[in-house]
């Protein structure tokens, strides 16, 4: 878990590999560690600020898939959805699934159960790996998701 002293230490390392500069992933791996922590508005105030910062491009997807799920687990669930759905502006987003699966969830727990249906027939349609089926199973398990509307 990224939440951990070293899980910060692998994140913050793997984004200075990945040339984004040491500031810039101090503040990502905190925002991180602020989520895994449940610190919700201390996670979202972070994401926040590094939006301002004009983050890497190929970062924003992400930014605003952790800003989804910290607005999520607040239960600030329309935030959460307009999150979610911003990473798909972005071509080279590498969190389309997740947030999908996500998008998902919020319109269930905004009682829109037929949204949430159709959205993850979506995700069994564009997404087939072993992984995505095994995550949409958890979350179709845990959150009695019925599927046959």
């Amino acid at each position: 878990m990224i939440g951990t002293t070293a899980g910060r230490a692998v994140c913050l390392l793997l984004l200075i590999f990945l040339n984004y500069s040491v500031g810039y992933a101090v503040d990502y791996a905190d925002g991180i560690a602020a989520f895994n922590a449940g610190d919700y508005n201390d996670a979202i105030a972070v994401f926040n600020e590094l939006l301002q910062e004009s983050p890497p491009r190929d970062l924003l997807d992400n930014i605003h898939f952790w800003l989804g799920e910290s607005r999520f687990a607040r239960g600030d669930l329309l935030a959460a959805l307009y999150h979610f759905e911003q990473v798909f502006t972005f071509s080279n987003a590498n969190k389309r699934d997740d947030a999908l699966l996500k998008i998902a969830l919020c319109y269930r727990e905004l009682e829109l159960q037929r949204n949430a249906c159709a959205t993850l027939h979506s995700l069994d349609h564009l997404y087939h790996t072993p992984e995505a089926q095994a995550k949409r199973q958890r979350v179709r398990n845990r959150y009695c998701l019925d599927l046959s509307e």
